[in-house]
């Protein structure tokens, strides 16, 4: 999905949900804002509740999972403000990752 901003219709990046397992019901979340000049105006927020609310209640998924860089702490608080709970920690490539999740209630 595009993300769009409101008040000048510009495009400020895309949600996705991809990696779709149908037999457990579970896709796998991404967000991209286009630069830094997006963020920090909630649109990523926005963003990522809408599409948590299309996809546990329209899509019918029983969970949605993703994986951040750990040293994105903008990103971790974001993603816990729209209910999302860190359910472990990787590592890969030398990057610490954390890996979060939501699920239908």
């Amino acid at each position: 999905m595009a993300i769009v901003e409101n008040a000048t219709g510009e495009f400020a990046g895309e949600a996705v949900l991809n990696e779709y397992l149908a037999d457990v019901e579970t896709a796998n979340f991404r967000i991209a804002l286009r630069g830094p000049a997006w963020y920090g105006r909630g649109l990523g927020t926005e963003a990522t509740r809408l599409i948590v609310d299309h996809g546990l209640n329209t899509v019918g998924l029983h969970r949605i999972t993703l994986e951040v860089l750990a040293r994105n702490q903008r990103a971790v608080r974001a993603y816990e403000k729209a209910g999302f709970r860190r359910t472990g920690e990787i590592l890969e490539h030398g990057q610490a990752w954390t890996q979060m999740e939501i699920t239908a209630k």
